[in-house]
């Protein structure tokens, strides 16, 4: 891990945490400005844009930080062969957070959500938590990626739609299920 200073550290934490508060109060992240972000933070425009660029490059820094996090919480799995602890994981940080719940379910970050998919896969091919579909042509290996990334998002976003009728443990088993065995192991 690279040594970045603690000031950086600290001021990229403060950008962070005003656009966390301020997306419990927007619907989408889109209306945030950099002048209102930066009035939140109690720092001014150009130690923003010392550090970033835009406001989606702060939305990653956050992304990235659950990345990291979800990683931790699953690291001991093989992310092919022991799908439910994982797909629980996604559930449950999904709960526990607000605003990583709300990024789920927003489509307008679907985007961003790509690009941290994309690490968090390069982070568990480092760990060989993969291993089960590196067998398989790159082509292959990236449906399957998409596939297993939007099933869970998907099951999720409609469960929360559905005002979380189904129990969370019957939406993870779904979730499990149809990753794991398709539609045949539903269907009867």
């Amino acid at each position: 891990m690279e040594n970045i200073d603690p000031r950086v550290k600290r001021t990229k934490k403060m950008f962070k945490d005003a656009l966390k508060e301020l997306m419990m109060v927007h619907d989408d992240y889109m209306d945030i400005t950099v002048k209102e972000l930066c009035e939140k933070a109690g720092l001014n425009r150009r130690t923003f844009y010392l550090h970033y660029e835009t406001i989606d490059d702060v939305l990653v820094d956050i992304q990235e930080d659950f990345t990291i996090e979800f990683y931790e919480k699953t690291k001991q799995y093989d992310h092919i062969k022991d799908i439910e602890p994982v797909v629980r994981a996604f559930f449950d940080m999904s709960e526990e957070s607000p605003i990583y719940g709300k990024m789920v379910l927003s489509p307008s970050q679907d985007y961003l959500r790509e690009i941290i998919r994309s690490k968090a896969v390069a982070k568990l091919d480092e760990t060989n938590n993969l291993k089960g579909i590196r067998n398989l042509d790159i082509i292959t290996q990236n449906m399957v990626e998409q596939y297993y990334h939007m099933t869970v998002v998907s099951i999720y976003r409609e469960w929360v739609r559905q005002r979380r009728i189904m129990k969370k443990e019957d939406a993870i088993k779904l979730a499990s299920s149809l990753i794991k065995n398709g539609l045949s192991s539903i269907l009867r």
